[in-house]
Formats: C-alpha cells, sequence, structure tokens
C-alpha cells in the first residue's frame, strides 16, 4: 500500500492518500474518528502521523482530525484522532494522509523505511440534523489547508452514509434511532 520514510515531513507528496467519491450530500463528521494501521518496520520503532481532510472541487484540502502513532516493531496499532464537529459539503471528497510528520506535531525521526499495508477509518457522522446547538458563539477553527495531488487511482469507494434527516418530534410517534453512529470506512 505505502512505503515512507520516518523523517518527520509534512509535505503533501510524502506519505500515502486516499480520497472517497465525492459526496452525494452534505455530510457530519462529530466526535472521534478511529484508525488502524499496519506496518512493517525494520527498525525497533517508527512513526505514522494521520490526516483526515476535507477535500474542495477546487483541489485544496482543509485538515479536520489528526493523531499519530508509534510502533514498537511490526503489528497492527489503532489510534484515535482528535474530536472535531464538522459539516463535510455535497461535491466535497474526505481525504486520509499518513505520512510521518506534521508542523505542529513532529515525532522523533527513526530515518528508516515504514511500510503500511493495511489502513482503515471509523468516522463518526450523524444522521440526524442537528437542531439544537449549546449556546455560546461560533467557534474559529485554523485547521491547516494543502493542495494535495489528486489521482483517480487514489479514490476509493467508501461506504458513506445517507444524508441526515430532521430529528423527529414527540408528534411524528418515530422511534429515534442512535444520534450518533460510526460507519467503518476503508482508507485502502
Amino acid at each position: 500500500m505505502s512505503r515512507q520514510a520516518d523523517n518527520n515531513s509534512s509535505a503533501t507528496s510524502a506519505g500515502y492518500w486516499t480520497f472517497s467519491q465525492p459526496l452525494e450530500h452534505d455530510l457530519r463528521v462529530a466526535g472521534e474518528p478511529k484508525v488502524t494501521l499496519t506496518a512493517d518496520i525494520n527498525a525497533p520503532h517508527g512513526n505514522a502521523v494521520v490526516i483526515l481532510y476535507d477535500y474542495t472541487p477546487g483541489g485544496s484540502a482543509r485538515e479536520m482530525n489528526r493523531s499519530a502513532v508509534r510502533f514498537d516493531g511490526d503489528g497492527t496499532k489503532t489510534i484515535t484522532l482528535h474530536p472535531r464537529d464538522h459539516v463535510v459539503r455535497e461535491g466535497h471528497r474526505l481525504a486520509v494522509h499518513v505520512t510521518s510528520g506534521h508542523p505542529e506535531f513532529l515525532p522523533y525521526q527513526t530515518n528508516q523505511s515504514i511500510s503500511i499495508s493495511q489502513a482503515s477509518i471509523d468516522i463518526p457522522f450523524l444522521t440526524w440534523e442537528r437542531v439544537i446547538n449549546l449556546t455560546g458563539t461560533k467557534a474559529s477553527s485554523s485547521s491547516r489547508t494543502v493542495t494535495p495531488t489528486f489521482s483517480a487511482s487514489d479514490a476509493l469507494t467508501w461506504p458513506l452514509p445517507g444524508p441526515m434527516t430532521p430529528y423527529p418530534t414527540d408528534d411524528d410517534n418515530a422511534t429515534r434511532e442512535s444520534v450518533q453512529p460510526t460507519v467503518s470506512t476503508p482508507a485502502g
């Protein structure tokens, strides 16, 4: 799947990218995505940084979540990305970048080659439209924006949920399902 140098590179050309198909409707990511990586490394330790992006039709990618993992040898690790509440608009794509560094997070580099042989991501999406928000003002975000090179070969068909539905009222006599399900989505 991907072979990369553990050298703290945060360049968009480093590591491995994968993209979902263009969204057919808005999706709201709410919570903490979980990423599972299987790595083969040559030395006792190796690092990987995983970043989830909102990729626009214009080619820019806005960071939504990120985290890092340190491998203590070959094997599989699951990491939890930072929490976020973000609406990904119709026509955009979800994108995942697996690399060895980030401008705001630089793990100790081992300068070895790391092979990521399997990866998957579980993303929590809302199924009900949110009708009540907490009181206060909207938070500003200074998320990093990058411009990765998109290739059709990097795009996969992800099993994404349907559009959010209006939250039923007591008058609807409807059964209220889970407000925040997790959809398991392969990253590659």
